[in-house]
Order: structure tokens, then sequence, then C-alpha cells
């Protein structure tokens, strides 16, 4: 049943709705009051509520609206209308409140006669209706606790005898409720009888081999009298809704869990950019604890000369609910502090609310010391790139030069090489020689290179380099780069010549000495022996022996003059170079007459 039909079925009985704002401004009432109170429905639109009451009940009525407004309750009382013609009529009013509706107050007659009891048995029957519509399970005790009415129809207890164990006058603990929470029920009435507003419980009942969660709210509901009369219990089944939040709970235990170990330093900020959680693993790492961290606490587990700068960033791009990361210190359980790399996500709810922020931190302290070794590493490659005294080159797969060191400006005078073909430094007669050699290394798979070469400085002098590398081969087996190093060996070049001259300088003196000696010195001693064996007058009075070795000797003379001779063809001596043919055989014939044993003359 919709609200209209309720109301409509309202409006043909006693029963009287009164729909009025906050500030007690009337905004709806059903046509009957005229009937009940002889008041024009359509003159009460937009009036004050208050100043319809009598002034007896004004301040009561207007601090009843008040508490329940405070604690959004309902309240039931009954009062005395006086009427037109002076009489009176007695009236039972219950209001309640809703921040989203204002105050809803039902008026319905006090009085015995036929025609009333009539008009209240219908609007009981249309409060049942909308009970009925209801799906709570709605029952009515007495002061005292005992089941005083209830309404009949299936409801979450599910039970089959619930007509014989609600009936009139029977405990809850008869009814089929546990003790305790009959004693929670107790403990509400008594709390309705001190304060005089509704009560909300919660209890559990097992049932159906399970527990069942229910919901309670206790009204109060008092005589003409002002004495609590009977409490309306509205009882809604929850247990689905607990059961949810008992798996949202075992699940953020769960997760909870895995986050507590999980192998990164985890945590989580509020929307109020507070820490409200840390992971063990990260509590370990710092060997902190979470009460020292929580709120802004971590802020103390920071490098303090990190501090500043990463709060903030932190405020400056938590605003922003996208992700971002910073590199900072923060204290490690050695005592040190060791370099981490934080990564902020934006947490959001179901409901795509901004909730905060989770932060998951690595250590990169080794990656920072690696990076800095690397760094000095680089620093120090580049001091001995740029002042090692050879040239130092890279080149791509067809010879563009990529990179090379300062030494190729000194040696070979040019101010950028960077982007040049490498192969149009060498003279032109070099060129191919190079490829070439370079192409038969690549073609057998080479990957190592020595050859000297000639190149043109700025100039167009010649230098001679000595070139050394090896060969960086792609995926495709091709040349993808070229690593070498060429020193220049041009003073090493004249060195050599210079040494090659002089060698064969002191060759020629050696020579020219040698020749003299054989000529000069040795030649004309043989000659001379040779003509001194082969007199005649040696062989005689010899005997056959002797003859034998004066022969002998004179073929060993005439060896030795042969040799000599092939020596002194090769070797031109000096005198026959300094002094010419004919003061060489002078010098030949003195030696021969020194003999003495016989005289030539030229």
């Amino acid at each position: 049943m919709n609200q209209n039909s309720v109301f409509n079925e309202l409006a043909k009985t006693l029963v009287v709705c009164l729909h009025c704002s906050e500030n007690g401004q009337v905004r709806y009432v059903t046509p009957n009051i005229s009937e009940l109170l002889e008041l024009k429905p359509e003159k009460l639109i937009g009036k004050n509520v208050f100043s319809l009451v009598p002034e007896a009940y004004r301040q009561k009525i207007k601090n009843i609206c008040r508490k329940i407004q405070e604690e959004k309750s309902s309240f039931g009382f009954n009062m005395t209308w006086m009427e037109g013609d002076k009489k009176e009529k007695m009236i039972s009013l219950h209001i309640s409140y809703e921040s989203s509706i204002g105050f809803f107050c039902v008026v319905m007659p006090l009085n015995e006669h036929d025609e009333f009891r009539d008009k209240e048995r219908t609007k009981m029957e249309v409060m049942k209706n909308m009970l009925g519509s209801m799906v709570d399970f709605v029952f009515l005790l007495d002061k005292d606790g005992l089941i005083s009415d209830f309404q009949e129809k299936e409801n979450v207890l599910h039970n089959s005898s619930l007509y014989d164990a609600f009936k009139a006058g029977t405990n809850l603990t008869d009814a089929g409720f546990p003790l305790k929470v009959e004693q929670l029920f107790t403990d509400a009435i008594n709390k309705i009888k001190l304060q005089g507003v509704a009560q909300q419980i919660q209890y559990e009942i097992e049932a159906f081999g399970g527990v069942l969660y229910y919901q309670a709210k206790l009204s109060p509901i008092y005589s003409r009298n002002d004495e609590l009369e009977y409490i309306t219990v509205v009882s809604r089944d929850i247990t689905s809704l607990v059961k949810s939040e008992q798996k949202q709970k075992e699940l953020v235990k769960y997760y909870h869990t895995i986050l507590d170990n999980f192998p990164t330093l985890i945590w989580r900020a509020n929307k109020n950019k507070k820490i409200d959680y840390i992971n063990k693993t990260l509590l370990n790492f710092t060997g902190r604890t979470f009460e020292m961290d929580r709120g802004d606490g971590w802020l103390q587990a920071v490098h303090p000369e990190d501090r500043k700068r990463v709060m903030s960033e932190f405020v400056r791009k938590f605003d922003s609910q996208k992700p971002f990361f910073q590199e900072y210190r923060i204290i490690h359980n050695s005592g040190k502090y060791r370099w981490v790399k934080d990564f902020m996500e934006p947490h959001f709810d179901f409901k795509g609310q901004f909730t905060g922020y989770i932060g998951n931190c690595v250590d990169i302290d080794d990656i920072r010391l690696t990076q800095k070794l690397l760094q000095d590493s680089e620093f120090r490659f580049r001091e001995l790139f740029d002042n090692v005294p050879d040239i130092v080159f890279r080149t791509d797969g067809i010879g563009i030069i990529r990179k090379i060191n300062k030494a190729a400006t000194e040696i070979l005078g040019y101010t950028s090489l960077d982007g040049k073909l490498i192969w149009t430094l060498f003279i032109p007669s070099e060129r191919r020689v190079v490829y070439k050699m370079l192409e038969k290394i690549t073609a057998d798979g080479g990957k190592s290179f020595i050859f000297e070469t000639k190149a043109f400085d700025l100039n167009s002098n010649v230098k001679h380099l000595q070139v050394k590398g090896f060969i960086n081969y792609g995926k495709n087996h091709d040349v993808a780069e070229i690593y070498g190093i060429a020193r220049d060996i041009t003073l090493q070049k004249m060195l050599e010549k210079s040494l090659m001259k002089t060698s064969i300088a002191s060759e020629e003196r050696e020579r020219k000495r040698i020749a003299g000696e054989i000529h000069d010195g040795i030649g004309p001693l043989l000659s001379g022996l040779k003509m001194y064996l082969q007199q005649q007058n040696l062989e005689e009075n010899m005997k056959e022996r002797q003859l034998k070795t004066l022969h002998y000797c004179r073929q060993l003379i005439d060896e030795a003059i042969s040799q000599t001779r092939s020596i002194a063809n090769n070797l031109t001596p000096g005198i026959l170079n300094d002094f010419g043919l004919q003061k060489a055989l002078v010098s030949h014939v003195e030696k021969i007459n020194a003999i003495g044993k016989f005289k030539v003359n030229l």
C-alpha cells in the first residue's frame, strides 16, 4: 500500500495525519481534521502548528518536538482538546521526526461511543494493513515486557507455532527468545522508563542450523495519563547485513595478513593525510612502532635533510588524487639511513569517493650505491677517454663516427669529427686496402683487427697510424658498431727510417773496412805465399811424402786465394774506391815484394 492510498483510507476515518516542517509550519493535513477538531484544512496550510495547540499544552509539545528532533525518535501522549462549543474532547497524539521529512503527527480521538469504536476499528485495520506491508516483524509488549499483541503475518522467525508462542501475557523466553535476549529487551524497557525515548537493540538467535541476527527498535506508547502503557517492537532481520559485515571484516583481516607479510614496505594515509596503517615489513625495516609513526609521526623516520622536501611534495600531490612517487631516505633498524622509492596510489571506496593514498616503498639503497659507483666509473672513464694520448673512437656499422675523444683534435687537428665517415680520413691509396681488410674480417666472422695506415691531418700532412679494435655484430650478423684505438706512430716511422739510414751507413763503413783488410792485407800475403810455393827449387831433394804435402799446400793456397778473390769481388776495397785501380795494384805488388823471396815490377 503506497502513501497516498494510506492517507485516503485515513481520511475516511477520524485518524488525522499532519505533516509539518522542522520549524512547525503545516505542509499537509488530511481533510478529516474538520470532523475531528472542527478546523478547516485549507486554512491550516502554511500556519505554525503550535498556534493551534491549547496554551496549556503548547510548551509541553514544543519540548517534546525538540527532544524527538534531537534524538530522531517518536513520542505518543494524550491531551484534552477544547472544541468550538467549549466541549472537551480527549485525543491521542503520536509525533515522529525524520530529518529528510520533518515532523509527522497522527491525531486520534479517545471516545468510547460506538460510532468512534467503529472508526477506531477501521483505523486499526488500516494500521494493520500498513504493518502488513512491512517486511519487519512487529509486536507489542506491555510495560513489564510481556507480549501483548503481534502482527499476524509470515515473519522473519519462520515459526509455524508463532500464534501460540506470542499469545498475550507470555514472556519473551517462553515465546522462544533466549534468556540473554530477553535481558536485552528488559534493559531497553528500563531505559525507556527512565529516559522516555525509544531504544534500539541488536540480538541474535540460533535457528535452522545457524545464527540469525536482528535489530529491534522499541518505541513507548503512553496512556492518557502520560504513563507508559505499551512498547511497540519493530524487529528487522539483519542476518545478511551482519554476515556481509563479518565477511568484509574477515576479508580485511585476510588482506591485512597478506599486506603485513608482504615483502615490500606498505603504508596507508587517510583523506586527512594522516597515516593509519603500516605493515609489519615496514615496521621491521625501520625498527619503529606503529604508535610512533601513526598520524604525522612517520616524518621522524625520514632523514632530516629530506623531511621538508618530502612533506612539501606529499601535501602538494596528495590533493591531486593522482599517482606519484618520491625518493628519500628513511631510518633502518641498523641505525643507518637507506634510500627508498615510494610509489603512492590514490584509493577510492566502492562509491568512488576518495579515501586517501596507499604507498609501496621499495628499498633502492643498493641501486643508488650502484648508480653512484657507475657515475664515478663513468667519470673516471670519461677522464681516461678524454685524456688518453691515443685516438679512441666508435663508429656505426657503415663507419660513421659516433664518438671520438680529444686526442683526435690534437693528432689530426680537426675540431669535430662526429658524423664523418672514418674512411675519408685515410689517404686515398689506403682507403680501399683498409676497407677490403675489414670486409674480409667481417666475412669470416672475425671480431678483432690490427693494421697500420696513413691519414691526412687538417693541414694535409700524412700521419702514420696503428689501429687496433673490435667489431660488434647485430642480431642478423651485420656490423652494428666498430670500436677502435688509433695510435700516432709517425715519429716512430721517422725514427725507423733514420735508424735504417744509420744502419746502412754503418754497414757500408764496416764493409769498406773488411774489404780493405782483405784486399790490402790478406790478398798480397796469399799471393806472395803462392809464388813462394810455386818455386821449382822447392821440390828438389824432397821425398814423395813431402812432395804431396807441398802440392796440398799449393791447393790450399789456391783455394784461399779463390775465396779471398770472391770476397774481394763482393766487398770493394777502400783503396780501390778511394784511389783507383792503379794505386790498388801498386799497393798489392808492394806487399808481395815485402815477402823478400822474389820481386815483382810494374
